[in-house]
């Protein structure tokens, strides 16, 4: 049977804390724990279900009121839908809160096995890597939890969907000559064997389970510099292994990651919540060049000879995925678009990255192929939808989009948005600015672009005598000799007509005065025929 991750949890009951216990092992490749979770119940219920990977050997489970225990009459495991039933005597009563408490252990993973490339779904969970230092043959390890959606499921029983925000108080046990980093600063530690010592995290803002991770490692190099921030000064901790000499110059990493905080503290006028970042340098990540929860950046440690793309994409993902988080899973791609939309701004105030996304050129070779895999439509969706922020940016003007990114924050802080929302907040603040016509919205334009896997033309002709020009609009193929068909043929998009005109000594942009959402239009009162215009000059 076909698994089915998706599968949507009920909504009988809520969770509005965690408070997790791990403790990995090296030396067997394991690792074990607790979670206790405080639930509140929102509908009469005699069953609770949750997420719990198959990969996870539970061994107790307890469920409690302020009281006394409940009993539970029964539990059973879906290993399709990645999903454990908790079956009670006693009916939940709605607005009373519980507790779920849970002792499991389950395999550390190796990081080769984390992600299949032919396959929608990664397989870790915990994950172990280890690492020969180039000066002898000692093994060295780190263990983290993978950084993806759908992965906190296969570390520990949780309500793992972006919907069910909870905060997260986090302790982990490990060897005293190794080092752990969570979401939070350390609020204690205490040694509780002669060889082990358990760090215990402060607790979280509500967070997505897809913003929670621990890592847990021996890298002796560490540099910290501080972030002027709104809300007082960040310690940006940057970790890598002494003998990585490849690392030239972490300061300059450094010195562009606190300039990136600092900017998207000041462009979105929302505080970095946290008062440290973390940047960890690993060796190798399989499949992802960098990841992040809140508070925890890991990265490539090749990537870290200079500030890179994929670094700074998780910087702007610390607003876009964690401080606010995208309702559903299938929405995440949406981070993905908005920080490539920051890193064009990023880059546009002189913070210099080194590219490693790709970049139009390269998707434009691809999109002229006639051959499409997926990876290509993947990454030609995404950058299709940065086209499309860039092409907002230029006709309801910069200002309209970076208070409209604001707001989004602000209205939607530890909790969930969906794409309607973001083109709501992006239309009310247009029409608030008079950057946009309130008889179009931005979720009407959207959906002429994004629904079309193709990219329109525009042809402009001069009536010279009238002073007007005709519009038409037409499917792009890369091959000429195509003939479109009917349907293609029908094709609409929201075009917005800007121009450049001179007019005695100076050259002007015209921002829109009209959108174009018709196969055919005439625009008129242009400069006279000694007058040149551009049509849409932007790279958008």
């Amino acid at each position: 049977m076909t698994a089915n991750p998706d599968f949507p949890l009920p909504r009988s009951v809520k969770p509005t804390a965690y408070d997790v216990t791990l403790h990995p092992r090296i030396t067997d490749a394991q690792y074990n724990g607790s979670v206790e979770i405080d639930i509140t119940c929102q509908e009469p219920t005699r069953v609770i279900t949750l997420h719990a990977h198959e990969q996870i050997n539970i061994n107790d489970v307890k469920i409690k009121n302020i009281e006394n225990n409940i009993e539970i009459t029964n539990i059973s495991r879906n290993s399709t839908n990645e999903t454990i039933f908790i079956s009670v005597e006693q009916e939940l009563e709605v607005g009373v809160s519980y507790k779920l408490y849970f002792v499991f252990n389950g395999p550390l993973q190796p990081d080769d096995k984390f992600y299949r490339p032919d396959s929608d779904h990664h397989i870790g969970g915990l994950i172990s890597s280890n690492i020969r230092t180039p000066v002898s043959t000692e093994e060295r390890w780190y263990v983290r939890i993978a950084m993806v959606p759908k992965t906190l499921r296969r570390v520990f029983p949780c309500f793992d969907e972006p919907s069910f925000k909870a905060t997260f108080k986090i302790s982990i046990t490990h060897g005293n000559n190794m080092s752990a980093t969570s979401v939070m600063p350390i609020e204690s530690s205490e040694l509780v064997e002669d060889d082990l010592v358990s760090d215990h995290f402060l607790a979280t803002p509500p967070l997505s389970t897809s913003s929670i991770s621990v890592l847990v490692f021996d890298f002796e190099t560490n540099t910290t510099m501080n972030a002027n921030t709104i809300s007082g000064d960040v310690s940006v901790n940057f970790f890598n292994r002494q003998e990585a000499h490849l690392i030239k110059s972490p300061h300059s990493t450094i010195h562009t990651t606190v300039k990136i905080l600092e900017y998207l503290e000041d462009y979105f006028k929302v505080p970095y919540p946290l008062s440290k970042l973390d940047i960890v340098g690993v060796p190798n990540l399989y499949y992802q060049t960098a990841s992040s929860s809140l508070g925890l950046v890991t990265t490539l440690e090749y990537f870290l000879n200079e500030g890179s793309d994929a670094t700074g994409h998780e910087l702007c993902n610390q607003w876009f995925k964690h401080i606010i988080t995208p309702e559903k899973w299938e929405l995440f791609n949406i981070t993905d678009i908005l920080c490539d939309y920051m890193l064009i701004n990023i880059r546009n105030k002189g913070i210099k990255m080194s590219p490693y996304y790709m970049q139009k050129g390269d998707l434009y070779n691809m999109f002229a192929s006639s051959f499409k895999s997926q990876v290509f439509w993947d990454s030609y969706d995404k950058l299709r939808g940065t086209w499309f922020l860039e092409m907002l940016n230029s006709s309801l003007t910069e200002k309209t989009m970076q208070t409209a990114l604001g707001n989004l924050i602000k209205n939607n802080i530890y909790s969930t948005y969906s794409l309607d929302i973001l083109w709501e907040e992006i239309s009310k603040q247009a029409y608030a600015d008079g950057t946009l016509s309130e008889t179009i919205s931005v979720q009407n334009i959207v959906q002429s672009w994004l629904k079309n896997q193709r990219f329109p033309v525009l042809t402009v002709t001069r009536n010279y005598d009238e002073n007007t020009a005709q519009l038409q609009q037409h499917m792009f193929y890369h091959n000429s000799s195509h003939k479109l068909t009917e349907a293609e043929q029908e094709v609409i998009w929201s075009i917005p007509i800007i121009y450049i005109s001179k007019t005695e000594d100076t050259t002007n942009m015209v921002l829109p005065v009209i959108w174009m959402t018709e196969k055919k239009m005439v625009i008129s009162s242009l400069p006279d025929a000694d007058s040149f215009i551009i049509v849409n000059p932007t790279d958008s």
